[in-house]
């Protein structure tokens, strides 16, 4: 009895340097050296997309489109700034070509002027990046749907390319108007939107980032 209550013990604590063990690692945060970055380069900036699609996540359903392009100009080329400061403006927006299997052509609105910031150190080239100020707007199927938000992402200097995560985006559904048609296609304020694909810069020179 008192060998089992030993081991009973013993394993106990064991589970217990391995839970706090497990908390530590998790809990420390990857050492970031900088809190400023510079972006240079361009400054005119083309972001063509490639495969753009926005997935409402709870319902499943996507709408993708032909051509999804973005352009503007680096902000301030030269001059150090705080993550996560924008480094380029994208004031001139167009999307074609947007369809989904169920409900047809949506033409979106989009609303300028959206941003590109990094928010933080870049790890071999490739920088954690974000749009801001996104909103789109369009009517599915009778209901007049308004996505608002961020979209989370990397952007690759070498490949001159940002990338939105997978998964929910940082975008969600902030109007859905239209009484039954809305209640129909069952999109609902607040459903977390994913966005696929990529957009490439195709302007020249090509976007350049550094710390500090």
């Amino acid at each position: 009895m008192t060998i089992l209550r030993s081991l009973r013990t013993l394993r106990g604590r064991l589970v217990a340097v391995t839970a706090v063990a497990t908390m530590l690692l998790t809990a420390t945060p990857p050492a970031q050296a900088y809190a400023t970055y510079t972006p240079s380069g361009g400054p005119a900036v083309n972001l063509v997309g490639t495969g753009i699609g926005l997935t409402d996540i709870p319902i499943g359903q996507t709408i993708s489109c032909g051509s999804f392009t973005m352009a503007g100009g680096v902000s301030s080329p030269g001059l150090s700034r705080a993550y996560p400061t924008p480094a380029v403006n994208l004031p001139t927006l167009a999307s074609a070509g947007c369809s989904n299997t169920w409900w047809g052509a949506v033409t979106f609105a989009l609303a300028p002027t959206w941003r590109l910031a990094m928010t933080g150190d870049p790890s071999g080239g490739v920088w954690p990046a974000r749009l801001t100020e996104v909103k789109i707007s369009g009517v599915v199927y009778g209901c007049a749907i308004e996505v608002t938000g961020v979209v989370n992402g990397t952007f690759a200097v070498g490949l001159q390319r940002f990338t939105p995560v997978a998964g929910p985006s940082g975008l969600q559904v902030s109007a859905a108007v239209g009484g039954a048609p809305c209640v129909t296609i069952d999109v609902a304020v607040g459903d977390p939107i994913a966005v696929g694909g990529y957009w490439t810069n195709t302007a020249l020179p090509p976007i350049a980032l550094a710390n500090p």
